[in-house]
């Protein structure tokens, strides 16, 4: 089995709500965790649209029903009160939320590198 193919096998089995690791990664252009994250970052997919009023709510609800962390992610970036909405803050919240999740994976995502690495040597 080619590099690539192995890569892109090991990335089906990372699951992360609103990530989709292959349709962001080249398998033939990444050798370790940075370049993945690289490559998901490259292509938007942390990214995470919340539309509708009702979805955006019910996101909030789940997640931060007091406003606060998605408040403070919207004033890091700058934006301002007369350009939030409730899908606004619940995207904020969930692109926020697929980043550290995917962030958890790193160990494995490295481990899977080096043995890779170690089996080709």
């Amino acid at each position: 089995m080619k590099r690539a193919e192995k890569i892109r096998e090991f990335l089906e089995t990372i699951e992360v709500d609103n990530l989709d690791i292959n349709y962001c990664v080249d398998a033939d252009k990444v050798n370790s965790f940075d370049d993945v994250l690289q490559s998901i970052e490259d292509n938007d997919g942390f990214y995470v649209e919340i539309i509708y009023y009702g979805a955006a709510m019910d996101y909030l609800k789940v997640h931060d029903p007091s406003l606060r962390e998605s408040l403070e992610i919207a004033h890091d970036m700058g934006i301002t009160a007369d350009n939030l909405s409730s899908e606004t803050l619940a995207s904020l919240l969930a692109s926020k939320e697929c980043r550290e999740d995917f962030m958890l994976c790193e160990d494995e995502i490295t481990e899977f590198f080096n043995t890779l690495d170690d089996e080709e040597e």
